[in-house]
């Protein structure tokens, strides 16, 4: 992914962020696994690449290797006067001495890509870890947001009329249960004494000695 994809798809996605606000570490979360992916993918990319760099480098130098053998078969062929052969073998070096000149080319300009490819993943890191950081920071603020509102609600709540409004009639619900227990005290007062002190000839019935006395 290049950078103008990268950054078109953040401004893309900014205004989901805002509007899933609820689930803002939720949706963080899937956007900094995507930038992972595009992470993994530079890296698996720039293996390819680097293979592709060493194949380059070795059809080079085995070129090369194949000139220096042809060179040296001319001049062998020449000192033994056998001129066809020798020229076939300077032209077959001509060959590989070409073929040296684009596997060279083909590896400078793998290494150059791999390079540019290496740069930006690099980048893209360390773009991921502020990322993760920024996510971080902004989960926390919108908990504190959370809070902040709930709280906020639950104050506007309190100092409603609505809530005043349950408040007195309960109050008043109480009031009445107190005015009818009072009432009913009233009507059924309890008694100083439950059981009625026994009469003079009761007492004289029970204690004789007394009576006698």
């Amino acid at each position: 992914m290049s950078w103008q994809r990268i950054w078109d798809y953040l401004v893309a996605t900014y205004h989901e962020i805002i509007n899933d606000a609820d689930k803002p570490e939720a949706m963080l979360k899937r956007h900094l696994r995507n930038i992972e992916k595009e992470i993994s993918a530079g890296k698996a990319m720039l293996a390819k690449q680097q293979l592709l760099t060493e194949k380059y480098r070795r059809q080079a130098s085995d070129a090369s290797k194949l000139a220096e053998k042809r060179a040296e078969q001319a001049r062998i062929a020449k000192e033994a006067g056998e001129e066809e052969l020798a020229n076939r073998a300077l032209a077959e070096e001509e060959y590989y001495l070409e073929k040296v000149k684009e596997y060279e080319g083909y590896e400078q300009k793998s290494t150059t890509q791999t390079e540019a490819l290496r740069h930006r993943v690099s980048q893209l890191e360390k773009k991921y870890l502020d990322l993760k950081d920024k996510k971080n920071e902004l989960v926390a603020r919108a908990e504190m947001a959370k809070a902040n509102q709930r709280v906020q609600a639950m104050l506007h709540f309190t100092t409603s009329d609505t809530l005043l409004k349950e408040f007195q009639r309960i109050e008043e619900r109480i009031a009445e249960m107190e005015m009818k227990t009072q009432e009913l005290a009233g009507e059924n007062p309890t008694k100083a004494k439950l059981i009625p002190e026994p009469s003079s000839a009761a007492q004289i019935a029970l204690n004789p000695a007394e009576g006698s006395s």
